[in-house]
């Protein structure tokens, strides 16, 4: 069971392994001027941040990412679902960086260093320099460096390397001391690992414990298909005191996690048989699957607490393709067009430093920027969000950006059809410019998630395919690095 306690007690045997583990540095500036990591833990706390540049910033995650989310999570009492997915993310992300392919993996880090060493005839050095993978430190050049501090009256106290921390070859066998801080035993996958199973430690369950809330953490499953769930979706959406005032559609987000929260629905035996092993509920503060709780088919009722991220997957679920026509309260009164607006989940990470970035005069077109990426959330281009948060990311400290709905409501008669211009007019047109001298050219793109399109400027006349997602991802790191 997670507690604070044990969380950080389990960092604290991380960083003693660590101190355990010979650096293969001098904690000093090496010849080219860069301060070496003093110690491993600060090794592994500035790992693959040049990569990251910015939490959330959509480049490569590496151990001081993770290193960082944890210092600050075992701080934390308790852990809910979005800490749970971090975890098995950083699982996962350690499983990749630790293969061969990977820039992350220092065993695949190479060097051009002393490979060979020997004294020859006359005390002449014998010196042979190749490509080394792993660590520079080979016994090699630790002897070269050594014999040369002697003859020229210098002091060399490096301590001798161990062999395995290279390989002359570029096969990902070499084990330098970054590595072992990474991947070797009671290293940060180990870490990572001690806090996946800690938040999953069972306890002995208690007889029939009461249930009257569940806990819908991490997907919704088939819950769209139970009467009862479908019901409540219907049942809050008609909720008028949910939504944003004006003529906004969507809800407002923390009333319509309430709205759920707040409500208990009425089941039968069959419900629950789809409902129980989609949920949680907390005995003695663990969380433990509903199915696993003895009796459970035979509770009529029981409230469920959703995250906001749930909610909206599971409307999205219920409604389909009457997103974009349901009739909610505000429409039956007047006061908007027809559909729902569901605002994406926005990062977490560095949202206020991001905000902090952007000059007052400029911060409508951050706003604007929000509203597309929930657009894109409602209309189901949710592939694009990835890019279009790290434009709000980096959006005033490397990018220039513009984002202008463009709101076109008037029918025109073209023969005998009638075309409304909403339809095929983008509704955003979106400015990107580098902030940094002599980048590439700046970019338009002309977007509609209503109906699909997201495209260059240039394109859009042409009645050309849709960017790719992976290339509006390439196209903004192209600008940012």
């Amino acid at each position: 069971m997670w507690t604070s306690e044990e969380a950080t007690k389990l960092l604290s045997e991380f960083k003693a392994k660590l101190g355990t583990i010979k650096t293969g540095t001098s904690g000093k500036v090496d010849a080219g001027g860069k301060a070496n990591a003093p110690d491993l833990y600060s090794a592994v706390a500035g790992h693959g941040l040049a990569y990251t540049r910015k939490r959330g910033g959509g480049g490569k995650i590496g151990g001081g990412y993770i290193l960082d989310a944890i210092e600050m999570m075992v701080k934390q009492d308790e852990v809910d679902e979005d800490d749970i997915d971090d975890l098995e993310f950083f699982q996962e992300t350690m499983g990749k960086m630790i293969e061969k392919g990977s820039s992350l993996n220092p065993a695949n880090i190479v060097f051009r260093g002393v490979i060979k060493y020997s004294k020859g005839k006359g005390g002449k050095a014998n010196v042979e320099r190749g490509e080394v993978w792993g660590h520079f430190l080979t016994p090699a050049y630790h002897a070269f460096r050594t014999a040369k501090a002697k003859k020229n009256n210098e002091s060399y106290t490096m301590e001798a390397p161990d062999p395995k921390w290279h390989s002359l070859k570029d096969d990902g066998s070499a084990r330098p001391p970054l590595w072992q801080a990474l991947f070797g035993e009671g290293g940060l996958s180990s870490l990572v690992d001690s806090l996946v199973e800690l938040v999953g430690t069972p306890i002995d369950l208690p007889p029939t414990p009461e249930v009257e809330v569940a806990n819908v953490r991490r997907k919704t499953g088939n819950l769209a298909t139970v009467p009862a769930i479908r019901n409540l979706v219907e049942e809050v959406l008609q909720d008028n005191t949910i939504y944003i005032k004006g003529n906004n559609r969507a809800p407002n987000k923390g009333r319509l996690k309430e709205a759920f929260n707040n409500r208990t629905i009425a089941v039968t035996e069959e419900d629950m048989k789809i409902i129980a092993p989609l949920v949680f509920v907390k005995v003695e503060g663990q969380d433990i699957r509903l199915s696993e709780i003895p009796g459970y088919l035979d509770r009529r009722s029981i409230g469920l607490n959703f995250t906001y991220k749930m909610a909206r997957k599971l409307i999205k679920e219920v409604l389909g393709e009457r997103l974009d026509t349901y009739e909610t309260p505000k429409f039956k009164a007047g006061e908007t067009k027809q559909g729902l607006v569901l605002k994406a989940v926005q990062m977490r990470d560095n949202l206020l430093k991001a905000l902090a970035d952007i000059d007052s005069d400029e911060r409508h077109y951050y706003d604007n920027l929000q509203d597309l990426i929930d657009a894109c959330s409602t209309h189901n281009m949710e592939e694009y969000i990835p890019a279009l948060e790290l434009i709000a990311v980096e959006m005033g400290r490397l990018l220039n950006v513009r984002v202008v709905p463009m709101v076109i409501s008037q029918r025109k008669q073209s023969g005998d059809l009638s075309i409304d211009l909403s339809e095929i007019a983008p509704a955003y047109f979106m400015y990107i410019q580098s902030n940094e001298p002599n980048m590439t050219e700046p970019v338009t793109y002309a977007i509609n998630p209503t109906i699909k399109v997201f495209r260059r400027k240039e394109e859009l006349r042409r009645g050309g395919e849709n960017l790719p997602p992976n290339q509006l991802m390439q196209d903004i790191r192209g600008l940012t690095t």
